[in-house]
This record gives C-alpha cells, structure tokens and sequence, in this order.
C-alpha cells in the first residue's frame, strides 16, 4: 500500500540518518573533540603549542600569563616603582607620591621652563616653597683690612640673606661692607674710635641682601685689628 510504502521509507531514512551521526560521532572522537559534552582539547593554535601556564588556582579559574612588554603590564611596573615609605626603602603599601626630602644641596633650577620638577621636602617631609634656606654663620679677623676681604665667600647661585653684624676694633678707622664684583656698597662707612665697636641685626622679613654669587667683604680705612661675625641665611 501507498501508506506502508511511505512508513518503509521513512524508517529507512531515520536508519540511514542514524548511521551517518554515527560515523560523524566516532570521526570527532579521533579528532579529540566530544559530541556530546561539545569540550575540544587543543594542544597547538595555527602551529603554535599553547601554553596555558599550568597550575590550579581554584576551581574554573584558569592561569594566564600577560607579556611583559604589553602597556598595561609596563604601567604596573611604573606605579610599583611610585610606592615608598617615609625614611624607608620602596615597599608595595600601595601607590604613594613622595617627595624628595633634604637638609643641604637643593636643587637650585629645573633647568629650562616646562621641564619636569621633583617635589621637594625638609627632612621632615614638609614641603619647601622655594628653596629651603641654609643657616650661616661667618666670623673675619685681621689686623689690616685696608684690602677689601671676604667676611664669608659666595655660594654658586645663592644669595646671602644677612640677619646680624658685630664688628669691632683695636684702632680708630672706619669701616665699610660691600660685595665684591661690582663693589655695591652694603653698609656705608662706620666711624669706630679706638676698642669701638657695634652690633647691628634685620628681621627676617626685610634682611641684608648680597646678590646671588656674590662675597660679603669688608674693607677699612686704615690698619689695626678688626673682627666680624654675622649670622643669615642662604637662598635663592
């Protein structure tokens, strides 16, 4: 009958279609790859072995290993290098931005505008606004100061900020302070008698100021001992 006819067909078709998934089954099973749980273990990517960098980290959680020339790793790497602890050596705290602290020898300039700058600090870690200033104190001696001296030598590309000034003599003469190149005349002449003598001081505010590479001398107007001191400052 037509019917049955097409009942023989039909399970011939599913017999025919069975048998193909079949072989198709056992071909991936050669191929490594299984039908039903469709899990493929691959061991080489266009000729290359992958390595997956084994090691359990936890259950369906797989390693992975980043070059360490790619831009995020590098950047780490940077940050790593930011992180410090007060008075220590860098730790890995986390990211901290430190400045770098001095007692003596600031840098003077950055050397031309736009050029990256260090963050500076006092040893205390106080940041400086400017440069932190270097605390003198100079003492000059002579029995003859007709030939201009220096009370105390320029430092390279500081000026001297002078708070105090105590002078004294053995003999009457006058006596006058300047700088040395230009001989820019600081404090005029002071009129000494003999064993004379004077003490002056400035505030903090309004100080003495010999210009950035510049001596403090003293010059006087005839022989006969002479003694200075003075206390200040260095800075820019």
């Amino acid at each position: 009958m037509v019917g049955s006819g097409v009942i023989f067909r039909f399970s011939a078709d599913i017999r025919d279609l069975t048998a193909k998934i079949d072989i198709m089954s056992k071909k991936l099973d050669q191929l490594g790859v299984r039908s039903r749980s469709a899990t493929a273990g691959l061991t080489q990517m266009s000729g290359a072995a992958i390595s997956m960098n084994e090691g359990v980290l936890g259950t369906g959680v797989q390693r992975v290993s980043l070059a360490t020339n790619d831009d995020a790793v590098a950047s780490l790497g940077v940050i790593d290098d930011w992180d410090a602890v007060h008075a220590s050596a860098a730790s890995s705290d986390g990211p901290q931005v430190m400045g770098a602290g001095y007692s003596t020898g600031l840098p003077t300039d950055i050397g031309a505008d736009a050029d990256a700058a260090r963050i500076c600090t006092d040893r205390f870690g106080r940041i400086l606004s400017g440069i932190m200033p270097q605390n003198f104190q100079a003492t000059f001696t002579s029995a003859d100061g007709q030939a201009a001296a220096p009370v105390k030598a320029k430092t390279a590309d500081r000026k001297m900020y002078i708070l105090s000034l105590t002078v004294s003599v053995d003999t009457a003469m006058n006596v006058q302070f300047q700088d040395d190149t230009g001989s820019t005349v600081l404090i005029e002449g002071m009129y000494f008698a003999a064993n004379g003598g004077a003490h002056l001081t400035w505030p903090p505010e309004a100080p003495l100021i010999v210009n950035t590479n510049e001596d403090f001398d003293v010059v006087t107007s005839g022989a006969g001992n002479i003694s200075v001191t003075i206390t200040g400052y260095l800075a820019i």
